[in-house]
């Protein structure tokens, strides 16, 4: 009852192209998503003095001169 085995590797094709593609742009895409997560789990140190300069000087210029009822020009 001895069989004799196969035991010579199965042929795979080639990678082509698209399989190249598909391959790395899906590797690039994880990547990314995980950047993402990361940048959203872990915090910032600038976010808090990017905040408080939201109002520039020239928004403080069109503040005064609205409430003064003069126009800048």
């Amino acid at each position: 009852m001895a069989t004799e085995f196969d035991l010579t590797p199965p042929e795979v094709p080639e990678p082509t192209l698209f399989d190249n593609v598909l391959r790395y742009g899906l590797f690039l895409a994880a990547i990314f998503q995980i950047v993402c997560i990361l940048s959203i789990l872990l915090p910032s140190k600038s976010s808090e003095p990017m905040l408080q300069m939201k109002c520039t000087n020239m928004d403080l210029q069109l503040n005064i001169a609205r409430r003064s009822g003069n126009s800048l020009s």
